[in-house]
This record gives structure tokens, sequence and C-alpha cells, in this order.
């Protein structure tokens, strides 16, 4: 999976592990994405994870916004929950780092001021 940097940014799952088309002479054809989908956040993304449970399940995550991605049937389709103060009864500093939690169905995020939620 990749994470342009361009705007819109763009996320890209590559099926790098299956054979490649060659031409009529032999010669590899260019790998082109599997999956492509625009990033919608008005948040830069800056980092992308797999789940180690499922890799049709990516996060990634921008300072203020964590985006799960998930792909079936050529579709490639996101949900990002919102992060409300009050549920975690105080400030929420940016996001550093995300991670799918092993062996479940969550995943947490670690903040600039060294909260994980």
């Amino acid at each position: 999976a990749t994470l342009s940097k361009e705007s819109p940014q763009q996320v890209a799952i590559w099926a790098w592990t299956k054979d490649t088309d060659t031409d009529d002479n032999g010669v590899p054809l260019p790998l082109e994405p599997d999956h492509i989908a625009s990033v919608t956040a008005k948040d830069e993304q800056n980092i992308i994870r797999f789940n180690p449970d499922d890799p049709r399940h990516v996060l990634t995550n921008g300072s203020k916004r964590v985006i799960f991605w998930s792909w079936a049937e050529d579709s490639l389709k996101y949900y990002s929950p919102p992060v409300l103060p009050a549920e975690v009864k105080q400030p929420i500093g940016h996001f550093t780092q995300s991670a799918f939690v092993p062996g479940t169905s969550m995943a947490c995020s670690a903040t600039v001021d060294g909260d994980v939620i």
C-alpha cells in the first residue's frame, strides 16, 4: 500500500506478489495499483499500516484523523470514526502513530502528549 503526498492524496493497494504481465517481447509491463482511492479528509495523512490479521484492511492517520480502509471485489472503501473529547475526558493532542492491535478488531493511536487512545 502507498500513500501519496500530492493533493488530493491517494491510497493505492498494489498486488506486488502476483505475476506481472509482459509485452510481446517478454518485457514486464509497469505494475499498476489494484485499488486506488482519494483521501477526502482535510487532514494530510502521513502513516499507513496493514492489519496483521487481515491484509485487506489498512489504516492511515494524520495529525487529527484516523482513516480505516478495506477492499474487496475491486472496491476500496473507508471509514473515519469521530474522536470526541467528551468520550476521552481530556483534550486530545495531535496523532503521531496508529496501529492495529493484533488478535482484535481494534486499533490504537498515540498522541504528541504521550497518550494512547
